[in-house]
C-alpha cells in the first residue's frame, strides 16, 4: 500500500471470486482432502474496507492518527483471501477503490459461506475447522532504509472476517487492525562518529512472535483480542543495507501484537568501534489493539568514552590492531582489528612465522615491533632483534603510528577506516586512564571504577584487562564475579594480588561488552620469532619514546606484577590497541 501524507480515508476494493468445489466426508482424510472438504466453489463480489472508514460507532480508529499518513491502494497490493492471493486490477478515485479479479475457496459454514482477508499477503495465515484464522508473527521485522516514508509492512497488518448465505452475491470485509503500532524517532547525538542504528530487540514477559489466534468474532465485535500461542519474547528488527543512518531526525514503524499491561524492553543497537546500545523499558506497556505508542530519543549516544586527560577523551577501536601481508581486507586494507576483543594470536603462525617467509605470509600478526606503521621501511612484519632498526622517537603525531598512517577495517560494521583515523595512546595518557580519572562508576563498592584484571571463562580463560568506561553503568551482569567480596579486585595494583580475580562468562562479558568495558588480551610478546607469557602478560606499546637507550613505553600487567607503564625494547613485538580521540 502507498502511504501519502493525507489524512487516513476509506478504501472499498471491489472483489470477483470464483470458489472451489468439493463434498465433505467424515473418514480420516489427508490433509488437502480435508480442505477440499471444508470449501465449496461459487462466484462472489467482495467489498475490503480499511479501518476508520466504517461509518457505524464500533469503527476502528486507523493506526496513524497524526495526519502523517493516508492508506491507499497501490498498483501491485496484493489480499489475501482465504489462502489465496490475489492482485489489484485496476484502481480509481485517486487510490480510493481498487479491483481484484481470481479464484478463492469459500470455507462451508452451515448454510452459510466464511471468508477471512489478510493483508499483506506476506503475514503467515491459516484458517483452522473452528473458522478461527491463525496469524504468524515472524522473529524479524526488516525495514527498508531507503523508503521510511513507506512503513513496514507490519505497519499495516489487518485481517477481515465475513459471513455471508450461499445465495448471497456480494462480501464485505471490515478489515481490522490486528495488533498496535510503535512509532519510534531516532536521532544520534552530534558528536557521535557513527551515527548508525544496526538493529533494535524488544523482550517482553508475553509472546511478542509466533502463532497467534483470532476468534471469529472479528466482524461483530471490533474490539476482539488477539488470543496468543506458541512463540517468542524476543523480536529483532533489522534494516535493509545493514544499518539506518540517524544523523537525521527519522521515524520508523515496528509492529507488535497487544500488550496491555505487559513488559516491554527495547535495546538500540549501534557504535563505531565498540557495539553498545541504549535500553528503554516500560514496566507496564499500555499497548492495546489499534493504538500507536511513541517513543522519541533525539540524542543518542553510542559511543562510550574514556578519558585520557583532564581535556581529553577517547573511543577505544573493537579490538587489538592485526596485520597480514598475504592478501587485504575491506577496502584494500592490511590492518584490521580484532573480530573480538579478546582474541589474539599468540604463538601460533602469523608472529612465528619465520622472518624470510613475514612479507607475502597469508596468517595475521598481531605483535609488532615499535613504530613499524610500514613508513620508512619500519614494516608491520620486522622480527630483527636489533633495536637501531626500530623507530628511535616518538611516534605520536607521526606517520610511524600505526593508525596515523594506515587505513584499517573494522568487521564490526564492515567499514574500512581511512588512514589518520585512529592513534596510539601516550605514556601520559595510559598513566591517567588507569591512575587520575575520575569515572563515575561504582563497582563491588569500588568508586571511580576504571580497571580489573579478569579471566574469560567463556572463552578458554582467556585472561586480561578489563577497562570500564567513563560513568560506567552496567552494575554486575548475570555471569559476573568480581574476584569475590573484596572491592579491592577493582582498581587494585600490588604484586600480592590473586593474578587474574574477576571472572566472566560468555554472556557476562557479552552484557560488560555492551555496557562499553573494553578487555586488553594478555597476548605475551615477541623476541624474534619466539612467543612467550601468552595469557600470563599483557604488553600494549604507548606512542612515547624513553628518549634513552632501546627503550620505548609500554603498558605492562603479568601474573603478580602490578600494572604499570615501562620500558620495553623496541625490537620486542607488543600488542597494539588504538584510540580515536572524542570531540
Amino acid at each position: 500500500m502507498k502511504h501519502p501524507n493525507k489524512e487516513l480515508r476509506g478504501i472499498v476494493a471491489i472483489l470477483t471470486m470464483a470458489i472451489l468445489a468439493a463434498s465433505c466426508t467424515k473418514e480420516m482424510m489427508t490433509q488437502e482432502e480435508f480442505d477440499e472438504a471444508l470449501f465449496v466453489k461459487t462466484t462472489i463480489t467482495a467489498d475490503a474496507t480499511l479501518p476508520g472508514t466504517d461509518s457505524t460507532a464500533n469503527a476502528d480508529k486507523a493506526y496513524v492518527e497524526d495526519s502523517t499518513r493516508k492508506v491507499i491502494w497501490q498498483s501491485g497490493d496484493q489480499l489475501r483471501i482465504n489462502g489465496t492471493d490475489l492482485t489489484v486490477a485496476e484502481i480509481d478515485s485517486g487510490g480510493v477503490r481498487a479491483k481484484f479479479y481470481g479464484t478463492v475457496p469459500a470455507l462451508v459454514s452451515g448454510s452459510n459461506y466464511r471468508y477471512w482477508a489478510v493483508y499483506p499477503t506476506n503475514l503467515a495465515s491459516s484458517i483452522s475447522d473452528t473458522s478461527q484464522l491463525t496469524i504468524t508473527l515472524p522473529a524479524t521485522q526488516t525495514i527498508n532504509t531507503s523508503d521510511l516514508n513507506h512503513p513496514l509492512a507490519g505497519y499495516s497488518y489487518m485481517a477481515g472476517h465475513a459471513v455471508v448465505p450461499q445465495t448471497a452475491s456480494r462480501v464485505h470485509f471490515q478489515m481490522r487492525n490486528v495488533g498496535t503500532v510503535l512509532k519510534l524517532t531516532l536521532k544520534a547525538n552530534a558528536n557521535d562518529f557513527r551515527q548508525r542504528v544496526d538493529k533494535i530487540v524488544f523482550t517482553s514477559n508475553a509472546n511478542l512472535t509466533g502463532a497467534f489466534t483470532i476468534p471469529n468474532t472479528l466482524s461483530s465485535n471490533p474490539n476482539f483480542t488477539i488470543n496468543s500461542g506458541s512463540g517468542s519474547t524476543t523480536l529483532t528488527v533489522n534494516f535493509s543495507g545493514g544499518s539506518l543512518d540517524i544523523s537525521s531526525e527519522k521515524t520508523i514503524y515496528v509492529f507488535l501484537p497487544p500488550l496491555s499491561g505487559k513488559s516491554l524492553n527495547m535495546k538500540i543497537y549501534g557504535g563505531y568501534g565498540l557495539v553498545s546500545y541504549v535500553e528503554v523499558n516500560k514496566t507496564s506497556a499500555n499497548l492495546e489493539r489499534n493504538t500507536i505508542y511513541s517513543y522519541e530519543n533525539k540524542n543518542i549516544t553510542f559511543d562510550k568514552v574514556f578519558s585520557v586527560a583532564s581535556n581529553r577523551k577517547v573511543i577505544f577501536s573493537p579490538g587489538n590492531l592485526q596485520y597480514i601481508a598475504g592478501f587485504t581486507v575491506g577496502n584494500s586494507a592490511h590492518f584490521r582489528f580484532a573480530p573480538n576483543q579478546w582474541e589474539r594470536i599468540g604463538n601460533a603462525a602469523g608472529n612465528t612465522t619465520a622472518a624470510n617467509k613475514r612479507a607475502t605470509q597469508t596468517a595475521w600478526i598481531d605483535l609488532f615491533g615499535y613504530g613499524t606503521s610500514g613508513v620508512s621501511s619500519k614494516y608491520p612484519y620486522m622480527t630483527s632483534t636489533t633495536n637501531s632498526e626500530y623507530r628511535n622517537a616518538n611516534i605520536n603525531g607521526t606517520n610511524f603510528d600505526w593508525g596515523v598512517y594506515n587505513k584499517i577495517y573494522n568487521s564490526k560494521i564492515s567499514q574500512t577506516d581511512a588512514a589518520g583515523t585512529w592513534r596510539t595512546l601516550t605514556e601520559d595518557e595510559w598513566n591517567y586512564l588507569l591512575f587520575t580519572r575520575t569515572t563515575n562508576a561504582t563497582v563491588n563498592s569500588k568508586a571511580n571504577a576504571r580497571y580489573t584484571f579478569a579471566t574469560l571463562t567463556g572463552y578458554s580463560n582467556i585472561k586480561g584487562i578489563i577497562l570500564f568506561p567513563d560513568n560506567y553503568s552496567g552494575g554486575t551482569p548475570s555471569g559476573v564475579n568480581w574476584g569475590g567480596t573484596d572491592p579491592n579486585c577493582v582498581n587494585y595494583n600490588s604484586s600480592t594480588e590473586i593474578n587474574w580475580p574477576t571472572t566472566c562468562t560468555a554472556a557476562g562479558w557479552t552484557a560488560l561488552e555492551q555496557a562499553g568495558c573494553v578487555f586488553l588480551p594478555a597476548a605475551g610478546y615477541r623476541n624474534g620469532t619466539t612467543v612467550d607469557k601468552v595469557n600470563s602478560q599483557a604488553y600494549y606499546w604507548s606512542s612515547t619514546d624513553a628518549t634513552s637507550g632501546n627503550n620505548a613505553f609500554n603498558l605492562f600487567r603479568g601474573n603478580n606484577k602490578p600494572i604499570v607503564t615501562a620500558n620495553a625494547q623496541r625490537c620486542w613485538g607488543l600488542s597494539v590497541r588504538l584510540v580515536r580521540t572524542h570531540p
